[in-house]
């Protein structure tokens, strides 16, 4: 996959992705999957704002 998507560095998942998911992802990808965790008052479905730099795609 790193091979293929070169420039895709980072992946936003849902709170339900966690566990090794995450090292797997470093080790066998180089991928950094960072975990967007909504707050435990929200009910239903709300869009959750980007965390973390502004651009979607980090650039290496």
């Amino acid at each position: 996959m790193a091979a293929t998507h070169h420039r895709l560095a980072l992946i936003w998942a849902d709170g339900g992705y966690t566990g090794s998911l995450i090292e797997h992802c470093l080790a066998a990808f180089a991928l950094v999957l960072a975990i967007v965790k909504r707050s435990d008052n929200m009910k239903g479905f709300v869009v959750l704002p980007k965390r973390g730099s502004s651009s979607v795609f980090s650039r290496t």
